[in-house]
C-alpha cells in the first residue's frame, strides 16, 4: 500500500505540531528502524513522491544532518552504506533534471556528512528485491511480534470492557430504577387520584344515589364495545353526545344541553407535562418492560396515535400526547380505554394477525371479557416483531390462548355436521378472513337472506320467500344482471384497447374491468345501516360533511332496502351486517334524531320492518335470525360462501358469477416501498373510498351442509299444539298447558323451539335420579357442575355459596375443576372458605357487625365474588386460587344504589354484567368490566324473589310477588317481568303461585326459541317462552307439595335439577338414560 501512495494523500501530511526531535529521546531499536525506513523510501524504485516525504521529514538541516550521521555510525553494513549512496547519486541525478533545489541540498547534507555518493559497482550493491525482501521480512516479523502482544491485550481489555460494561449497565439499571420510582410517585400519583376519585364519582353520583344532579347525569346511550357469545355486540352504555341540537327532534334537544361534571376542577387541571407520564401512569411498578413499538389503536370513531409495550407480565398502550382537558373529559364520560389501557397476559384469547388498509400490518387481540382492540404498527415487520414477542416469548402466561389453527381446520367440518349454527360459522369465518368491528372498512359481512318484506305472512319453509344465495345480491334479477355483464364487457374492451397500445397504470392505462363500480361492504354502508345508534350517528354526520343524507337515502325500511339492493339501483349493491340478526336497537329511533321527512311526507324515525313481524324490531331480528337458520339457507349458504369468502371472488369463475368489483377492492400493497406521499394518499383515500374485500379462504368450491334432523318446527306456530300435548302421558308427572297460549308470531311459519327439557316439540319429561334416600336436609340452593371427569350435583345450606369453575393449567393447560366452598356467619361477621370436602374453614373475610349478608354470587373468569347485604350494599372481593389455595385478595368495589335488602344475584359473564334484585322494588344493572352501575329496572310492585340472565341473549327476567307487603306469607301470586339485556322492558306475565326461583335455557338463537323455567311455592313447575312469556307446560310432581328453592339445567338443557327443603329431583326427557350424578350436600 505505502508504495502506491501519494503526498496527495493528506493521511501523509505531517501532523500539527509534528517534531522529529522526539526521535533523539526513542529507544535505539526505534531509531534504527526509523533509518531503515528513510533507506527503503530513497530507493530509485520509489516513487518520486515517496521521495519527497523524505524531504520534508528532513526540512530541518540539523535534523537532516543528525539522521545521516546515525546512519553512517549505525551497525548498517558496509554494503547497504554503498547502496546508500547509490541511492543518493541517483536522486542527484533527478533533482538536476528536474531543477529541484531542495533535492540537491538534501544530497549536499548527505556529503557534508561523509556519504560517498558515487555510483558502486554491481557487485557491491544490495539489489532492491533482496533490500525489499530483507527489510520487508523484518518488518513482517515485527508486526507478528506486536501483533500478538496487542492479541493478548485485546483479550484482557474486552474482558475488562465486559465487567465494566456490566457494572455500568447495572449501575444505570439501579439508578432509572430509582428514577421511575420517583417519577410513579410524582407523577403517576396524580393519576392514580384522578382514577380513584372518578371511581368514587361512578358509585356515588349516580341516578340512584342521594349525590346524583339528574340534570348534569348523562341521558344518551351508545352502542357497548364489549362482545359476548358468537361476538354479538347488545349493550349499551350511558353517554353525553357532542352532536348540535339541529340534528334531534325538538323533545330530545335537552340532551344537548351543556353540562358539568361532579367535582370537574379536579379533572380540568393539566397536571402532565411531558409523554412519559401518561406511561408512567399506568405501568405496573413491578413490571418489566421487554419490548415498544410505535402503533395506532383503531377504533370505528377514531385513530389513537400511541406505542405498545410489552413488559414481563402485561401488555400496555399508552397514548402519546399527554393528558390534556380534552382527554379529561374523556376520563370523566368513561372512556378511559380510549386514552390508556394494558391487559395481563392470561386475560387474552386470540390474537391474529390483520390487515389495515390493505396493509398487512396490524394485530387485532381479543380478550376473555369482551373487549378486542386493533393495533397498526408502522411497518410489517414490525408487526411480525411484536406478534411473535408476544406469542413466543411470553407463552408460558398466555394460558387461556386459543390454539386457532386448530380451529379454522375443523370448523368447516363441525359447520358441515350441524355441530354449529350458521351464525356461528359465518361468524368465524368473517373473523379468520380479518373483518373486524374495530374497522369500518373491513366491517364483518352477512347476507340478504330473506326476500319478502311485504306481505302479511312468512313461511320459513318456502324456497320463494329467500332470495337466491349463488347469486350476488345485485344479480338476483335477471335483466339487471344482463347489464352488468355488457358494462364489463365494454370495460374489458377498453382495457385490452389500452394495452394494445402499449399504455401503463402510470401512463393512462383504463382500469382493469369490473361488473360493479362499489362495494357490498365498506364505511358508508356501516354508518347507513347504523346511523341510529351512536356512537355511529357522529361518524355518519361526519362521513357526510356535518349533515345526515337526504330523508328518502336514510336507512328508513327493510324492503325499501332489499328493493334497491337486489333489483332496483346499480349503485347499491350492499349485503348486510351482524346486527341485523341480533341487535334491534340499531333499528330505533331512541335518541329522537332529525332525520327529516321524506318526498311523500312521511317522517323518517324508526326502520319499517315487515308486517309479519308486527313492524316490531325485537321480533323481526328473532324471526330473520330463525331465517339464517332455515333448512333453505343451510342447503345453500356454502354457495354464497363461494361469492364472498370463497373461489368466485376473482378470476373466470367470478366473472361468471356477476361477481367482479372495483379492482383497488381487492390489491394488498407493500405500503412500506411506497415513497412518495402523494401516491399513498391517494392510494389510501381509494381503499377508504371503495371497501376492501374479504381474504380468500377457499380455493375450491365450499362443501354443503348435510341435512339436519328437524328439532321442533312450529307448523303454523302451533297449529297442531293441542294434538302434540294429548300424546303426553301422565306418568309421575301431571301437565297443564293451553295451545293458544304457546302461539309466539301468528303470522310466520317455520319456527323452531329447539331441543330441550320442556321443550313443546321435546319429549315430555319424566322424572329421573333423586336425593330422596339422603333425608334430613336443609337445602337452599343446587347446582350443576360439569367437570371433564364427570357430572357433579352439589346442594348447599342456607349462608353456603359454591365456587366451581374448570380452568386451564399453566404447566401444560389442561382443563381441571376448581371449587370451594364460601360460608358466611352472621353472628360474628365472618366469611369463610373450604377448598375441599375434608379441609376445615379459614376465615377470610371480617365484615361491619352491622351488615349481614344474604346472598353471593361468583365470576370465575373474573376471579370475584359478590356479596349482597341486608343494608343494599354489594361488596365485591377479588381471589386467587393456585395450589389448592383459595386466597381472598382484596375489596375491589362496593355497589350502592338499592335502599333496602339484597335478595338476589345473577351473573352474566357472556355479557360481562350481573343483576341484584332488592326488597326496594328494582333490579339494578352492573357492568363487569368497569364494576359500575349501569341502570335500574323499576316498576315492581313489590320486592324481587328471583332473577336470571339468559348466556345467549343477555335478557333479564325477574319474579316478584303480587301479595300485600304488610302480608308478605299469604300466596297473591307473582309477577314476571321480562327486559332485554339494557333494561328496555319486554313483556310481562302473572302467575297464580309466588315463583321461588328463576332458570334460562340457553340453546343457540335460531335454532330454539329458549324457555324460563319457574319454580313455584306449590311444588310445581311452570315454563315459558323467551318471546313473549307464553306458558309452555306446567308441571306437577305427584309427591310433592312444598315449594322448589332452586333450579340448574346441565349444559345441553336434557335434565333439570328440582331442589326442595330436603332432597333433590331431576326431571329429563322421557325414554332417555343418564349416568347418575356424583351428589354433595354442605350445610
Amino acid at each position: 500500500m505505502l508504495m502506491n501512495c501519494s503526498l496527495n494523500n493528506p493521511e501523509l501530511q505531517p501532523k500539527e505540531g509534528f517534531n522529529l526531535d522526539l526521535l533523539r529521546f526513542v529507544k535505539d531499536v526505534v531509531r534504527v528502524q526509523f533509518q531503515r525506513l528513510l533507506l527503503f523510501l530513497l530507493s530509485p524504485s520509489r516513487n518520486i513522491d515517496l521521495t519527497k516525504l523524505v524531504l520534508i521529514i528532513t526540512e530541518n538541516k540539523g535534523m537532516a544532518k543528525s539522521l545521516f550521521s546515525d546512519l553512517l555510525n549505525s551497525t548498517l553494513k558496509s554494503k547497504f552504506r554503498s547502496t546508500l549512496g547509490s541511492y543518493l547519486h541517483h536522486l542527484r541525478v533527478t533533482a538536476k533534471e528536474n531543477n529541484s533545489e531542495a533535492l540537491l541540498r538534501l544530497c549536499s547534507i548527505a556529503e557534508e556528512c561523509g556519504i560517498s555518493i558515487k555510483v558502486v559497482q554491481t557487485e557491491n550493491v544490495v539489489s532492491n528485491d533482496e533490500f525489499n525482501i530483507s527489510w520487508i521480512s523484518k518488518q513482517k516479523q515485527s508486526c507478528l511480534r506486536l501483533n500478538e502482544q496487542f492479541t493478548i491485550l485485546d483479550e484482557k481489555i474486552s474482558k475488562a470492557g465486559d465487567v465494566m460494561t456490566d457494572y455500568v449497565a447495572n449501575c444505570l439499571n439501579y439508578q432509572i430504577k430509582k428514577f421511575l420510582k420517583h417519577l410513579h410517585y410524582k407523577f403517576g400519583r396524580d393519576m392514580l387520584y384522578k382514577k380513584g376519585w372518578n371511581d368514587i364519582l361512578e358509585q356515588v353520583t349516580h341516578e340512584r344515589t342521594a349525590l346524583c344532579d339528574l340534570h348534569n347525569y348523562p341521558k344518551s346511550w351508545e352502542l357497548d364495545p364489549t362482545e359476548g357469545p358468537n361476538r354479538e355486540r347488545r349493550r349499551l352504555r350511558r353517554c353525553k353526545l357532542a352532536i348540535p341540537k339541529a340534528f334531534f327532534l325538538a323533545p330530545y334537544q335537552k340532551k344537548c344541553v351543556k353540562t358539568k361534571f361532579p367535582l370537574e376542577k379536579i379533572f380540568c387541571k393539566d397536571i402532565y407535562d411531558t409523554k412519559s407520564s401518561t406511561k408512567l401512569s399506568c405501568i405496573n411498578s413491578d413490571d418489566r418492560l421487554q419490548y415498544s413499538y410505535h402503533c395506532s389503536c383503531i377504533a370505528p370513531e377514531n385513530k389513537i396515535e400511541g406505542e405498545f409495550l410489552i413488559g414481563q407480565q402485561r401488555l400496555y398502550f399508552m397514548q402519546d400526547v399527554s393528558l390534556t382537558k380534552p382527554s379529561s373529559k374523556k376520563l370523566l364520560n368513561r372512556n378511559i380505554e380510549s386514552i390508556t389501557f394494558s391487559w395481563k397476559y392470561e386475560e387474552i384469547t386470540e390474537i391474529h394477525k390483520r390487515r389495515y388498509s390493505l396493509h398487512n400490518n396490524a394485530l387485532e387481540i381479543f380478550l376473555g371479557n369482551g373487549n378486542t382492540y386493533l393495533l397498526s404498527f408502522d411497518g410489517s415487520k414490525e408487526r411480525s416483531e411484536a406478534y411473535h414477542m408476544i406469542v413466543r416469548t411470553n407463552k408460558a402466561q398466555l394460558v387461556n390462548l386459543t390454539d386457532y389453527d386448530d380451529i379454522k381446520t375443523t370448523i368447516t367440518q363441525k359447520w358441515r355436521d350441524g355441530k354449529i349454527t350458521n351464525f356461528y360459522y359465518l361468524t368465524q369465518l368473517n373473523k379468520i378472513s380479518g373483518r373486524s368491528f374495530n374497522d369500518l372498512m373491513q366491517y364483518p359481512v352477512f347476507p340478504f337472506v330473506l326476500s319478502n318484506y311485504k306481505d302479511v305472512s312468512l313461511d320459513l319453509a318456502c324456497p320463494e320467500s329467500f332470495r337466491d344465495l349463488s347469486k350476488p345480491i345485485a344479480a338476483q334479477n335477471e335483466d339487471r344482471a344482463n347489464k352488468y355483464k355488457e358494462n364489463y364487457q365494454l370495460l374489458k374492451d377498453e382495457y385490452e384497447r389500452g394495452l394494445g397500445m402499449g399504455l401503463t397504470p402510470d401512463n393512462g392505462l383504463p382500469t382493469e374491468p369490473y361488473h360493479y363500480g362499489s362495494h357490498y361492504s365498506n364505511s358508508g354502508t356501516i354508518l347507513h345501516f347504523l346511523v341510529r345508534i351512536p356512537p355511529y350517528t357522529q361518524m355518519f354526520i361526519d362521513y357526510q360533511d356535518q349533515n345526515f343524507d337526504l330523508p328518502d337515502r336514510t336507512f328508513h325500511s327493510m324492503a325499501t332496502t332489499w328493493r334497491l339492493s337486489s333489483y332496483e339501483s346499480t349503485t347499491d349493491v350492499k349485503e348486510l351486517i351482524p346486527e341485523f340478526f341480533y341487535l334491534p336497537d340499531f333499528m330505533k329511533n331512541s335518541e329522537g334524531f332529525n332525520f327529516g321527512k321524506r318526498q311523500t311526507g312521511e317522517k323518517v324515525d324508526d326502520v319499517s320492518l315487515p308486517p309479519w313481524c308486527e313492524n316490531n324490531p325485537r321480533l323481526f331480528i328473532l324471526i330473520h335470525r330463525q331465517a339464517l337458520e332455515s333448512a333453505y339457507v343451510s342447503r345453500a349458504i356454502n354457495k354464497w360462501i363461494d361469492l364472498i369468502f370463497g373461489y368466485k371472488q376473482t378470476g373466470k369463475d367470478a366473472i361468471e358469477a356477476i361477481n367482479i368489483f372495483h379492482p383497488s377492492t381487492y390489491k394488498v400493497a407493500d405500503m412500506d416501498n411506497i415513497k412518495d406521499p402523494i401516491k399513498r394518499n391517494a392510494y389510501l383515500t381509494m381503499v377508504n373510498t371503495y371497501g376492501q374485500t374479504p381474504m380468500r379462504l377457499f380455493r375450491n368450491p365450499h362443501i354443503e351442509k348435510l341435512p339436519q334432523t328437524d328439532q321442533g318446527t312450529i307448523s303454523s306456530i302451533f297449529d297442531s299444539g293441542a294434538a302434540l300435548f294429548a300424546q303426553l302421558s301422565r306418568r309421575n308427572i301431571e301437565e297443564k298447558t293451553k295451545a293458544n297460549e304457546i302461539m309466539t308470531v301468528p303470522n310466520v311459519k317455520g319456527l323452531r323451539w329447539g331441543d330441550y327439557l320442556g321443550s313443546p316439540s321435546s319429549p315430555e319429561p319424566s322424572l329421573g335420579w333423586s336425593s330422596t334416600n339422603v333425608k334430613d336436609k336443609n337445602i337452599a340452593m343446587v347446582k350443576y357442575v360439569k367437570s371433564p371427569r364427570g357430572d357433579y350435583i352439589v346442594s348447599l345450606g342456607s349462608n353456603n355459596d359454591l365456587f366451581a369453575s374448570v380452568i386451564k393449567s399453566r404447566e401444560n393447560k389442561g382443563l381441571r375443576l376448581w371449587s370451594s366452598l364460601l360460608q358466611w356467619n352472621n353472628l360474628d361477621n365472618v366469611v369463610s372458605v373450604k377448598t375441599s370436602e375434608n379441609s376445615p374453614l379459614i376465615s377470610m373475610i371480617n365484615y361491619f357487625p352491622s351488615e349481614q349478608i344474604t346472598c353471593s354470587a361468583t365470576i370465575g373468569s373474573l376471579n370475584l365474588v359478590l356479596l349482597g347485604g341486608i343494608s343494599g350494599v354489594i361488596s365485591c372481593w377479588s381471589f386467587r386460587f393456585t395450589d389448592e389455595t383459595f386466597k381472598f385478595l382484596e375489596p375491589e368495589m362496593n355497589f350502592y344504589g338499592h335502599y333496602e335488602k339484597i335478595n338476589c344475584l345473577a351473573v352474566c359473564e357472556s355479557y360481562s354484567f350481573f343483576v341484584s334484585g332488592s326488597d326496594d322494588r328494582t333490579c339494578i344493572i352492573w357492568d363487569l368490566n368497569r364494576l359500575i352501575y349501569v341502570r335500574s329496572i323499576a316498576g315492581y310492585p313489590s320486592g324481587i324473589t328471583a332473577v336470571a340472565v339468559s348466556s345467549t341473549t343477555g335478557d333479564i327476567v325477574a319474579a316478584c310477588d303480587l301479595g300485600r307487603r304488610s302480608a308478605p306469607a299469604a300466596n297473591h301470586g307473582s309477577l314476571l317481568k321480562l327486559c332485554d339485556v339494557n333494561g328496555s322492558p319486554i313483556t310481562t306475565c302473572t302467575c297464580d303461585h309466588s315463583i321461588t326461583c328463576l332458570a334460562y335455557t340457553n340453546l343457540p338463537e335460531g335454532i330454539s326459541i329458549n324457555a324460563i323455567a319457574g319454580g313455584l311455592s306449590n311444588g310445581d313447575l311452570r315454563m315459558w317462552n323467551t318471546w313473549n312469556l307464553a306458558v309452555l307446560r306446567d308441571i306437577s310432581l305427584n309427591n310433592s307439595h312444598s315449594p322448589i328453592v332452586s333450579l340448574a339445567f346441565t349444559t345441553d338443557y336434557s335434565q333439570l335439577y328440582v331442589a326442595y327443603g330436603e332432597y333433590v329431583q331431576s326431571l329429563k326427557k322421557r325414554d332417555q338414560l343418564y349416568k347418575d350424578p356424583v351428589y354433595h350436600h354442605f350445610d
